[in-house]
């Protein structure tokens, strides 16, 4: 669940620091996140999607992804829990 809330909060930090503010790019939120291409794609990116945490969006033909309400209220709830015991 670390995992999906640093993915969480990686696509929320680039959607507000974009100029376009629609979303963050694949990349940023990989590195951000310390993930593979493998990991992002194959694995977090589509359980971010399927529980709705994040979504896709185009922007000008390129994919993007932002968080959702859930997935923002998911990430600071579960920070909130357990901050404390990663410590």
């Amino acid at each position: 669940m670390e995992i999906i809330c640093d993915l969480i909060e990686a696509a929320d930090k680039e959607t507000k620091e974009s100029s376009d503010r629609e979303g963050g790019c694949p990349t940023y939120i990989m590195n951000r996140a310390h993930m593979s291409g493998e990991q992002f794609y194959n694995h977090y990116l589509p359980l971010a999607i399927r529980t709705g945490f994040l979504e896709e969006v185009d922007v000008d033909g390129k994919k993007r992804y932002k968080p959702t309400t859930k997935g923002i209220k998911f990430s600071k709830n579960y920070r909130r829990k357990y901050s404390g015991l990663l410590k």
